[in-house]
């Protein structure tokens, strides 16, 4: 069968999307095994609040990740974020579709980036989760990587 330009330019993009996250993780890991942070030199930086792994280089450099994770994530819905921020949380994880809210955001990246491979990741979420189909995407991760138990 053949592709219309529409679908050409979404497998395209899609593609890019794929090696914009291996590239980011490649420069993170560089960035991360260049140099350790200390406290004040986190302190003194501009860097993005929620770059984990730079602000907590110590426990990224050694354990790849924190042991236990606990949070009660944030619950907002997706009418209350900007399409300009919707566009970059599609770029940046894999579980942001249709009616996510803010929350599964938080877990992906728990599950994903924050803890250690046998970390442990513990949140207080909303039931919506277990049947609502905009968290598909995040109930497979979940079962994919061994993160119930």
């Amino acid at each position: 069968a053949r592709q219309t330009k529409a679908q050409k330019e979404a497998i395209a993009l899609a593609e890019q999307k794929r090696k914009s996250r291996v590239q980011l993780k490649e420069l993170r890991e560089k960035l991360l095994a260049s140099k350790k942070f200390s406290l004040i030199e986190r302190a003194r930086t501009d860097i993005n609040f929620f770059d984990w792994d730079i602000i907590f280089s110590d426990v990224f450099a050694e354990k790849k990740g924190f042991d236990v994770v606990i949070g009660n994530p944030p619950y907002v819905k997706i009418e209350a974020i900007s399409q300009t921020d919707r566009e970059l949380y599609g770029d940046l994880y894999e579980c942001f579709v249709k009616r996510t809210d803010l929350f599964g955001l938080f877990v992906e990246s728990a599950m994903m980036s924050l803890s250690s491979a046998e970390g442990c990741v513990t949140f207080i979420i909303p039931s919506v989760i277990h049947s609502n189909l905009s968290y598909k995407k995040l109930r497979n991760i979940m079962l994919n990587n061994h993160w119930l138990s």
